[in-house]
């Protein structure tokens, strides 16, 4: 039997999407064995089986459901995390998510019955870590929320481990202003250190401009700003550069120079000729101050 079925796109963010291989193999599962395990439904919305529903649909292959009766969207974001946690395969970033993303679902639904205290201990004995990791994981679950705002598919990349940046720092880039943090986005696929650091030292340079502070947590020690020193200018640009030059490789390698238009490469020939005068210029300073 066949169901039509409604697919969240927050629940299904939830769950850790397969590789190119894996989605080929269970496919070839399916299509030779069937599908032999109930997708999970709640109020005809997928909960776990997103893949095999896909696949089940397209090449018109029978599956069964399992019923999951819940009472809000809260406890089935709770559900759906606790499900996915059991997986041997998580990453770390995502397991830390998950919890995180339970954690808060929790706090919704046992906040007449159970203390925030409590509900950190609770899930830190399940999944044998500290109350404190467990309040760290919530922030950086609504910090990661924070900047999927901004970049829908930062995410994905960071929780599958295709980019990598540190906990704390995921905290601290979601301190700053919307608009501040979308100014370093093309900066932060390419390096996220550099981008880390424009913006603190951006923000060092104007303390009047106030970090936004959203998704602070009382017991999560959030690291502290560097202090300014003499070297913090010249330091921002030797972490810059090397997005502008994976940025330019990326472009050499992408771009089909036939098909752009004449402004655009007459635009993006003077850009470089640009850069690389004012290049030269830098390497100069630095050859003659080398001497002093």
């Amino acid at each position: 039997m066949t169901y039509n079925l409604k697919v969240d796109e927050q629940f299904k963010s939830l769950t850790p999407p397969l590789s190119a291989k894996d989605y080929k193999r269970l496919e070839k599962n399916i299509t030779k064995r069937g599908c032999r395990e109930p997708l999970c439904v709640w109020n005809n919305t997928i909960l776990d089986g997103h893949n095999r529903y896909e696949i089940c649909t397209r090449l018109r292959i029978p599956f069964s459901i399992a019923y999951i009766f819940l009472k809000t969207r809260e406890e089935a974001v709770s559900w759906i995390c606790a499900n996915q946690l059991e997986h041997r395969d998580l990453s770390r970033e995502f397991w830390r998510y998950l919890i995180g993303k339970r954690y808060e679902a929790e706090k919704r639904i046992k906040k007449r019955t159970e203390t925030a205290d409590s509900i950190r201990e609770r899930l830190g004995n399940e999944y044998r870590v500290s109350l404190a990791s467990v309040g760290r994981y919530a922030c950086y679950a609504r910090s990661l929320d924070l900047l999927s705002k901004i970049e829908p598919g930062l995410a994905p990349k960071i929780l599958s481990g295709d980019i990598y940046i540190p906990h704390d720092d995921i905290v601290t880039l979601a301190q700053f202003r919307l608009e501040d943090i979308k100014s370093v986005m093309p900066q932060l696929y390419d390096s996220p250190q550099a981008a880390l650091f424009l913006l603190t030292y951006c923000h060092e340079m104007n303390p009047k401009r106030k970090m936004a502070g959203k998704p602070a947590d009382p017991i999560v020690a959030i690291k502290e700003t560097p202090a300014y020193d003499p070297d913090a200018i010249a330091q921002s640009l030797t972490f810059t550069v090397p997005s502008w030059v994976s940025s330019i490789e990326r472009t050499a390698t992408e771009t089909d120079y036939a098909a752009i238009s004449l402004s655009v490469r007459l635009s993006l020939k003077k850009a470089l000729q640009t850069l690389t005068d004012t290049a030269q210029t830098m390497l100069d300073i630095l050859e003659e101050t080398a001497c002093e």
